[in-house]
């Protein structure tokens, strides 16, 4: 038996240099090909989520709004074509406690909202909803995520801008450029921003290094 042990052992053979490199070729290639697909994989889970966030972004602004609707309500930071700050208002506060957050270092890093132009469209019985009607929504949930659009029905991770979704800015009035509502001018309400940029009626809020463009699909 022992001498039979023996002959097996001295049978087995070691691998070769050249049989390693081949293993570690095949591993190096599998690795190649789902690297990137496990990548991807991460970057869309993580889209899905902040989609999800923006999503409740929008119900959140929307009731709010409707809260003021049904007050009868106008507060005075809509009531001009120029961007308005809900960073300190409770109705800004209100639509983050729907969201689950609160000020602070947990609120999300960009929260925008844009309803109908009050004084272009207070007095259409036609329109007059208009101005209690979110159409726009960017949300950026911190500063390494995505940014994710919505413009009148539709859900973008791209800068509407871009594309004309949304036309006018720097200056000009912003006008919805795709959907139902096509062609109404719109007022933008910042709930949240913590980027670099405290002003958004900076051009570097928009466009600038580490802004809103920054987080967009190019």
């Amino acid at each position: 038996m022992k001498r039979l042990n023996n002959k097996m052992r001295s049978g087995r053979q070691a691998f070769t240099l050249v049989e390693l490199i081949v293993v570690l070729v095949i591993l190096a290639v599998l690795a190649a090909m789902l690297v990137p697909a496990l990548t991807g994989y991460i970057k869309r889970a993580k889209r899905e989520k902040c989609y999800d966030q923006a999503y409740y972004a929008r119900v959140a602004a929307q009731s709010a709004m409707t809260e003021l609707y049904s007050k009868g309500e106008v507060l005075v930071p809509i009531t001009n074509s120029k961007d308005s700050d809900w960073t300190s208002n409770e109705y800004g506060d209100q639509i983050l406690s729907y969201m689950g957050f609160q000020r602070g270092d947990n609120e999300p890093y960009i929260l925008i909202f844009g309803v109908g132009s009050y004084n272009k469209y207070k007095d259409d019985a036609d329109k007059s909803t208009l101005p209690y009607t979110v159409l726009f929504v960017a949300y950026v949930a911190d500063e390494n995520a995505p940014a994710v659009y919505y413009v009148d029905g539709t859900w973008t991770y791209s800068y509407p801008w871009d594309d004309k979704s949304i036309t006018g800015g720097a200056g000009k009035p912003n006008v919805i450029g795709v959907g139902p509502n096509k062609g109404t001018e719109i007022t933008l309400c910042v709930v949240s921003n913590r980027s670099k940029y405290p002003n958004i009626t900076s051009a570097g809020f928009w466009t600038g290094a580490e802004g809103l463009k920054d987080h967009s699909d190019p």
